[in-house]
């Protein structure tokens, strides 16, 4: 493991139908938007992961 290695992506983009599949399976969807975007309308169960100070 290199040195910057810690900065390379670790998750992945779903499409819409794939991440209801998962939430039903057990997986929790975490919306990473700012705040304001999150409260304007967000998927069902999601949940908010808290500002990013932006």
């Amino acid at each position: 493991m290199g040195l910057f290695d810690i900065f390379k992506k670790k998750f992945e983009s779903v499409a819409p139908q794939k991440a209801k599949e998962l939430q039903d399976a057990g997986a929790v969807l975490i919306d990473v938007r700012e705040s304001h975007e999150y409260r304007s309308g967000h998927a069902p169960g999601a949940k908010a992961h808290g500002s990013r100070g932006n």
